[in-house]
């Protein structure tokens, strides 16, 4: 059914948004915030789950074409919509694109504006994966990324891209972290409490396995325990699958002293969680963005790039070790080392003016 003008001015917002993953249900639920503040009245969500579509009060629409057609805009929120990160195979690699690959030809067809907003981008191991997300840019009206690494991957990639690139910030630094502070979720756990978030990913093509590295922070963090460097632990997993599976494996480490977190859909409670950890140790992007909001102390062992990138934001790589750079044993040193300062990145001037920029995006 094609878009009519006596229709309340509709709006498609879509994303990786099928995952039921914490961080892409954030992005979800800001940019809605942000398409009704412009007047979008109806909003089709699409590529989302159920609980989803429902948590934002979506219209309804038979599949992301009708969507587009009943729209004024459409909108690809966050995540890293334009990278991989040698992350999966090359056949991975090369699909990864086609659901955006096939929205911005569709956009471009329909006249409806595209918008891809808040992403990151690259890096692209495989020639298919460059063509593809080149065609991608070529269908959009805009691109707005969250950090100067993915903006200079695009400007090669597409040099005449410039014109409709932009560097902002992650949308996740707008979070009203404290109003999420003054209504914690609690456990009344024992202080000092360790945060931890496992990224057990399959098919990382370089560096120690993400799976041993798990394994090896669960020792650590065992060995803090029976120091008494710490006295409790909250065991986060930020989607369900294997990285839940792990979270389970911590609490059964420590069943005295450990909690376990896990996304039941709502990402307000779940972030507050984090309100109760003096210290997070993640292997994951947002969760240690969404801890320093929450003002925990962050370290890292970064499954990704974009994670090592996080740091170097803030000057504060030293306290984030990469895959690619760690060999069997170096995770638990690195804990130790890094444990009793870790970084506070809430109150830096860097942490306002990306936050600033975030407010910009949205």
């Amino acid at each position: 059914m094609p878009f009519r003008r006596d229709e309340p001015a509709g709006a498609t917002l879509t994303g990786a948004y099928t995952l039921r993953n914490v961080g892409d249900d954030v992005f979800a639920h800001l940019f809605a915030a942000m398409l009704r503040r412009h007047g979008y009245e109806r909003l089709y969500v699409q590529h989302a789950t159920p609980q989803l579509q429902r948590a934002l009060h979506a219209a309804p629409a038979e599949g992301t074409r009708d969507a587009v057609d009943r729209s004024r805009v459409v909108i690809y929120g966050g995540g890293g919509a334009l990278g991989t990160g040698g992350l999966s195979s090359i056949v991975e690699e090369h699909h990864k694109f086609e659901y955006l690959w096939k929205l911005a030809w569709y956009c471009r067809w329909r006249r409806k504006p595209l918008y891809l907003l808040g992403v990151g981008a690259g890096p692209w191991t495989t020639r298919a994966s460059k063509r593809r997300v080149r065609h991608i840019l070529q269908g959009a009206a805009g691109v707005i990324v969250r950090d100067e690494a993915s903006s200079a991957a695009l400007r090669e990639l597409l040099p005449r891209v410039n014109g409709r690139l932009k560097v902002l910030a992650d949308p996740a630094y707008a979070i009203d972290y404290a109003k999420l502070r003054s209504k914690p979720q609690r456990f009344g756990l024992p202080q000092p409490c360790l945060g931890v978030n496992l990224c057990p990913v399959s098919g990382y093509r370089s560096g120690l396995p993400p799976t041993e590295a798990a394994q090896e922070i669960i020792d650590a963090v065992q060995e803090l325990a029976r120091q008494g460097t710490i006295r409790s632990v909250i065991w986060f997993s930020t989607t369900d699958g294997s990285e839940l599976e792990w979270a389970c494996r911590g609490v059964q480490a420590l069943p005295e002293i450990s909690r376990l977190v896990w996304y039941d859909g709502d990402p307000w409670a779940w972030i507050s969680h984090l309100g109760e950890c003096r210290t997070m140790l993640s292997m994951k992007l947002h969760s240690a963005l969404f801890a320093a909001g929450m003002g925990c102390g962050i370290i890292g062992i970064g499954f990704h790039p974009k994670v090592v990138r996080f740091y170097r934001q803030f000057s504060a790589q030293t306290f984030c070790d990469s895959l690619d750079a760690l060999a069997p044993g170096d995770i638990a040193p690195f804990i130790r080392q890094t444990l009793p300062g870790a970084a506070g990145l809430a109150s830096t001037p860097t942490w306002q003016k990306l936050r600033g920029l975030a407010h910009e995006l949205l």
